[in-house]
């Protein structure tokens, strides 16, 4: 705590001498399940960009959790011409998938993470370059070095270290259409001992909206060559009044439609288990304040079910409340089945940010 708490002031201070702008947040936690119990913590957030010089943004995030810190984000954004060049500790999101994106594999954020509104992507230290080529299209290019963490998966404490990454993606817009190609040259992984090898894999992006009907579509590909795997995913959403519907489809080509061939090993990995999945999402706009959402993981392979909600309230300007609960149904030989027996069949987690 005593790091955290000298960790803050110098980014403080260093907002208060420069031109910047600063943003804390702290948020007080209670989660619970039916095995796991309850157990409340505090975590926080300073964010800060720096402004000068001209043409180069800075960007510092420091979050902490229970007695834990992190610089979450040191980067520095160089505005040339027609280049944008960030250096440093970043945040890396490839993918126009809602629920589940393939190719976002360089800096992959956990399964589900989008239905968390106060979730905060990890960053990972990188060198990233955009060229642009016009006004809707680009040239992405990113190298990433070593990256080493603990994350936690249905209560296991699961030890992550990546080799180094590098990709390139280029983007266009076609008869108002968004289309991307990308290429990763991912480097070997090591999950609490559990080696994922390297492999080259090439990515493939469409987002449009289907003229007439107004709903949206989108698919996301990545094919690994080595493995010789597939995953996609295909979603379409429609707006109608103060509701907002999500369906999804993920073919998840490093799983299997056997039940009995399960791998518990992609767990740890943060992946699932089966092969194929329906992912509806309802959200309702209740009022400026209050938004409610309804998802379900929907396995077809086994039949069973992980389904939650979130109940998302603005108590004032700096104030917001989030309830997010959630449910699983599955038998024994079910992925829920065993992902029950570390949780339990119910949980949820409450909490209250405030924003300074």
């Amino acid at each position: 705590m005593r790091y955290l708490i000298i960790s803050a002031l110098v980014l403080f201070l260093a907002g208060q001498v420069l031109s910047a702008d600063a943003i804390t947040s702290i948020i007080g936690h209670a989660t619970g399940s039916e095995k796991q119990g309850t157990d409340p913590y505090m975590s926080g957030d300073l964010w800060i960009r720096v402004h000068e010089p001209e043409r180069a943004k800075l960007d510092f995030d420091l979050q902490f959790e229970k007695a834990n810190s992190k610089l979450n984000i040191a980067q520095i954004k160089l505005l040339l011409p027609v280049t944008d060049v960030i250096l440093g500790r970043q945040q890396i999101g490839w993918g126009v998938g809602y629920a589940v994106n393939p190719i976002d594999i360089i800096n992959p954020r956990p399964i589900g993470s989008s239905f968390d509104p106060t979730f905060v992507r990890d960053g990972r230290d990188a060198v990233a370059a955009s060229a642009y080529l016009g006004s809707y299209s680009k040239i992405e290019l990113i190298a990433a070095s070593n990256f080493s963490d603990t994350k936690d998966y249905d209560g296991t404490a699961v030890v992550q270290d990546f080799r180094p990454d590098s990709g390139a993606r280029i983007k266009a817009n076609l008869a108002g259409c968004d289309v991307a190609a990308s290429y990763i040259n991912k480097g070997e992984r090591s999950y609490n001992g559990n080696i994922s090898p390297e492999d080259r894999v090439w990515g493939a992006e469409f987002n449009g909206t289907v003229p007439f009907i107004g709903c949206g579509l989108w698919n996301e590909t990545a094919f690994y060559t080595e493995a010789n795997k597939t995953e996609l995913v295909v979603g379409t959403d429609y707006y109608f009044g103060d509701y907002h519907f999500i369906l999804e489809y993920y073919r998840n080509g490093f799983g299997t439609a056997d039940r009995t061939a399960y791998d518990p090993t992609l767990l740890l990995q943060g992946r699932l288990m089966a092969r194929d999945y329906f992912i509806p999402t309802l959200s309702w706009r209740v009022n400026q304040k209050m938004t409610l959402t309804g998802f379900a993981f929907y396995n077809t392979d086994d039949w069973g079910i992980i389904g939650g909600g979130v109940v998302d309230y603005f108590i004032n300007n700096n104030l917001e409340f989030v309830f997010m609960p959630y449910f699983l149904k599955g038998g024994a030989d079910t992925e829920v089945g065993l992902q029950k027996t570390a949780v339990g069949r119910y949980g949820a987690e409450a909490l209250f940010k405030l924003v300074i």
